[in-house]
């Protein structure tokens, strides 16, 4: 696959992935009530708007804006960008390999 062609599918795997999430970020800000849980069958399934401030499980919640800033942003972006600019050169990377990895790193920029 030429390299035009990789950069058009993992174009369109980065916009789908950030169009997904930001349209279930919005969904659940408006219209799931805030600060309590809603139960389904018999309290199997729980479902709940809560606000995160910091990384993956709050990871980092008590850090500065500007501490958060430069290692989950500009640390963790260089990292992606990085691995995302290995699979772009590799030219023996197939089609399926293209979507999972790029689809786990661009899940990773949001």
């Amino acid at each position: 696959m030429n390299l035009l062609k990789r950069i058009q599918m993992i174009s369109v795997i980065c916009l789908m992935i950030i169009g997904i999430d930001q349209g279930t970020k919005w969904y659940a800000s408006e219209y799931l009530p805030k600060f309590e849980m809603t139960s389904y069958w018999s309290d199997i399934l729980r479902i709940g708007y809560a606000e995160n401030t910091g990384a993956f499980l709050g990871l980092g919640s008590g850090m500065s804006d500007s501490a958060k800033f430069w290692i989950f942003v500009c640390a963790v972006g260089l990292i992606l960008s990085s691995s995302a600019d290995l699979h772009l050169k590799n030219k023996d990377t197939n089609r399926i390999w293209i979507i999972v990895v790029n689809a786990y790193l661009f899940r990773g920029y949001q």
